[in-house]
């Protein structure tokens, strides 16, 4: 497996920058347009752990070419999830 493009590494990190300690993303892998992503924290049970999942994918910058969706995620144990995005590659729009 790979390394990240950029905008998802930058995206990792403000996640964490903003959501850590409660939830913490980690970089497990990325191979085939799918990104692997461990999370761990005490989370916020009330508003549901997909959530975070699903914040990651916000956090990537408006001018990125990359979008990203949760296709699934395990439990790990109770304060760690390994989650599976797929990632799709949008051609930039021409100015006219």
């Amino acid at each position: 497996m790979s390394e990240p493009p950029d905008s998802i590494q930058r995206a990792i990190a403000n996640f964490n920058r903003l959501r850590s300690p409660e939830a913490f993303a980690e970089f497990i892998g990325f191979a085939n347009n799918e990104l692997y992503v461990r999370f761990t924290g005490s989370f916020c049970r009330s508003c549901g752990v997909i959530d975070y999942f699903e914040d990651l994918i916000f956090e990537l910058d408006d001018k990125s070419p990359i979008s990203l969706a949760v296709i699934d995620f395990e439990p790990e144990d109770e304060a760690t999830f390994q989650v599976r995005y797929r990632i799709t590659y949008q051609k930039p729009s021409c100015a006219r």
